[in-house]
């Protein structure tokens, strides 16, 4: 009796198939990384501030088109993640401020006259 019940069971068992698979656990969602540029005159935020990045080509040229944000009113401007070979170029036309450096040499806090800059890759 008991050998029939075995029996019965491990044949329903092996009827059932695989089974539905597990579910699995929700990820979290990936943030881009981004760039984020600040600008202070003075110690101010400094608003309007124009922020492009371009990409280079072999030769170290600027190529195609700039991916263009204005500093708002807190002095940052935040751009999509870059190509590895960028020129960042900050132009603020209220005062004829004008920098172009390239993006990898840019990272970092700067001080250039009464301008201070923070220019960070962020998650």
């Amino acid at each position: 009796m008991r050998w029939a019940l075995f029996l019965l069971l491990g044949a329903w068992a092996l009827g059932q198939g695989p089974g539905v698979p597990r579910p699995k656990p929700p990820e979290e969602p990936k943030e881009e990384r981004r760039l984020e540029v600040r600008t202070l005159y003075q110690g101010q935020p400094a608003p309007g501030v124009l922020v492009a990045l371009y990409p280079l080509g072999p030769n170290l040229l600027p190529t195609g088109r700039g991916t263009l944000r204005l500093t708002d009113q807190e002095g940052r401007a935040f751009l999509p993640l870059p190509s590895a070979k960028t020129l960042l170029s900050l132009r603020d036309p209220k005062r004829g401020f004008s920098l172009q450096i390239p993006l990898q040499e840019a990272l970092g806090t700067w001080s250039l006259g009464p301008y201070q800059l923070e220019i960070a890759l962020r998650p």
